[in-house]
């Protein structure tokens, strides 16, 4: 193969990988208390460092050439998103570090969504059904009250008509690391174990996601201009091998 064939054909599988970042992005900008993500790319080591004893297909004025590049993880970006009033009362914004601890099946997972709702007798999120849980990882039970009974302080406690039934269970994760996305805008704890801590929210308000539409789209485009560009070199490169393996025998 070419070796500018490879590093163009690399450069399309990237592009690739960045539009599908950018386009879940772009589908989560309305999504309460969503993280926007960005593609992250480490470079290939030089031929001449990979093959240390110059076992390098590689001409001697190519082996100190970029070897490309490789998709890496993808950062999520979990810096604070806007608060917006909503005056409803099964809404909470959270600020700083903290996160709302959620049953989902065996497993405890972690969100930013504060828009909650009253089901069945207990405190779930609104857009799944899923408990949310107290401070001691149970979930809130809620039996004789009704959405318009509930009310959530600045401290994360729940009361129904006044008389305290429970406290949100909140957790802070400082590092990008000890979280993992895992679809439904939920979090798995990876890596240090979280830590309770004590987090401030906001009532009758949702935290605003942190995508910018408009800067999505201009990203889009560059890596869709990037894409075409990598995808006609990939061509000329192609043209150039035909050209080659044609033209050989007459030499």
């Amino acid at each position: 193969m070419l070796y500018g064939a490879y590093l163009s054909a690399t450069g399309m599988a990237i592009n690739s990988h960045q539009q599908d970042v950018i386009a879940n992005n772009l589908a989560n900008a309305d999504t309460a208390g969503f993280k926007r993500d960005q593609a992250v790319f480490q470079e290939r080591l030089q031929e001449a460092q990979v093959n240390l004893r110059n076992r390098s297909f590689l001409p001697a004025n190519l082996k100190s050439a970029t070897g490309g590049a490789f998709v890496a993880d993808t950062h999520t970006d979990l810096s604070q998103g806007g608060i917006s009033l909503t005056r409803r009362n099964l809404d909470v914004a959270l600020t700083g570090s903290g996160y709302l601890a959620v049953q989902d099946g065996d497993q405890v997972r972690y969100t930013r969504d504060g828009r909650l709702a009253v089901v069945e007798g207990k405190l779930v999120r609104q857009t799944d059904g899923k408990a949310v849980l107290d401070e001691s990882g149970r979930e809130i039970a809620l039996s004789e009250a009704s959405a318009g009974d509930v009310r959530i302080d600045t401290e994360g406690n729940v009361t129904v008509r006044n008389q305290p039934v429970g406290k949100l269970g909140l957790t802070a994760f400082n590092n990008p690391q000890d979280l993992q996305k895992v679809g439904a805008n939920l979090y798995d704890a990876v890596g240090q174990p979280p830590r309770d801590v004590e987090i401030s929210l906001v009532p009758e308000a949702l935290e605003t996601s942190t995508v910018s539409p408009t800067y999505e789209l201009v990203e889009m485009i560059k890596v869709s201009r990037g894409f075409q560009l990598n995808a006609q070199m990939l061509g000329l490169q192609d043209q150039t091998l035909g050209r080659l393996v044609s033209e050989l025998p007459r030499i």
